[in-house]
């Protein structure tokens, strides 16, 4: 108890960020991942992904702070591994779906705003947060 652990802190950060970014641009056009949701085309489910990865955030958030706390197991390891990977892929999903893109490094070149970029950060630490060792001295 009290003890803080590597991963913990890792999984707490990029679930904070994948929060934060839903409120950021996500293209250069000036959309905010919320608004893409809000405005999106509703025949899509891609207009999801910034809420889905938000979401996930704030499951990468309880969950790391329950290792953080000591109390997190393979269990724990298991949901930030599904988030990180969930969190990383939500503006991969909508950039391809959306712009019908196959090179997503053009796309992220000419499109992509700091939300995206964050949300991408976001998944990395969450996913490091799960393999990481659980102590850190």
């Amino acid at each position: 108890m009290g003890r803080e652990t590597f991963a913990g802190v890792i999984a707490l950060i990029g679930g904070i960020i994948a929060i934060v970014s839903l409120f950021l641009e996500w293209t250069l056009f000036g959309y905010t991942g919320l608004e893409i949701f809000q405005n999106g085309n509703e025949d899509s489910m891609m207009i999801y992904m910034p809420i889905a990865a938000a979401a996930l955030g704030a499951v990468a958030v309880l969950v790391g702070g329950l290792v953080l706390g000591g109390k997190g197991g393979a269990g724990t390891r298991v949901l930030l591994f599904i988030a990180g990977i969930g969190i990383f892929l939500a503006p991969i999903l909508l950039i391809t779906d959306a712009f019908d893109y196959s090179d997503i490094l053009k796309v992220l070149e000419n499109l992509a705003g700091t939300g995206i970029y964050l949300t991408l950060v976001a998944g990395l630490l969450v996913f490091i947060g799960a393999v990481a060792p659980n102590k850190h001295k």
